[in-house]
């Protein structure tokens, strides 16, 4: 997948958080997943890091990581993908420099601005739903955002949207204006998690 070095070509962008549901995306055939690890012991933390990313460099999954923007640069992931508070304290140009993707978590018109100005490969909007995925200090933001979001982004930055996303409302995000959705809960808690892998890959060729 060289040809992609770079670049945020994708309409379907889950979220992983261990090594089960990465080794889950490869065997769906999905491109691309953000690995979001939970709080561990720091002398566990870069092994697990460092061990997903050889997991997805074996398999030609593109892998970006979230936060640890250092360990994905020490262990050349495809991408980094940083909250607004860590894009405050993380090395922007040494991020970009590096070549590697680089996102950024947006949700309201401060934190727009500050990513944009950063100029990243693409910008998420959440939660555009309620989700239990994580405790959120923003309401959800609802459809009609996203459409004032891609008017304001650049059409060469891609918007992402996510939180408390389900296959069934899928077609209206898309429609509303965001190149690409990603979830979490609609895979892990589905009764088939590989059959909605397959239908959520099926849904994405459709826009």
């Amino acid at each position: 997948m060289s040809n992609m070095f770079n670049r945020f070509p994708f309409h379907f962008y889950p979220i992983v958080d261990n090594h089960y549901w990465l080794k889950k995306m490869i065997e769906n055939k999905v491109p691309i997943s953000q690995y979001r690890v939970k709080k561990t012991i720091s002398t566990k933390l870069e092994e697990e890091i460092k061990t997903a990313i050889e997991i997805a460099k074996a398999n030609n999954h593109l892998l970006i990581i979230n936060d640890f923007w250092e360990l994905a640069l020490k262990y050349n992931a495809y991408g980094v993908h940083l909250g607004f508070e860590d894009s405050l304290l993380a090395d922007i140009n040494k991020i970009q420099q590096s070549g590697l993707v680089f996102g950024l978590s947006t949700h309201d018109e401060k934190e727009l601005q500050h990513a944009i100005h950063l100029e990243p490969k693409y910008i998420a909007l959440g939660p555009i739903f309620p989700t239990s995925s994580k405790i959120m200090r923003f309401l959800p933001q609802g459809i009609n955002k996203i459409t004032q979001w891609r008017e304001i982004i650049p059409a060469e930055i891609k918007l992402v949207a996510i939180g408390g996303i389900e296959l069934s409302n899928a077609e209206k995000i898309y429609q509303s204006g965001a190149d690409c959705i990603s979830v979490i809960s609609d895979i892990t808690k589905a009764q088939n998690p590989d059959e909605r892998l397959q239908q959520w890959l099926k849904k994405q060729n459709l826009f």
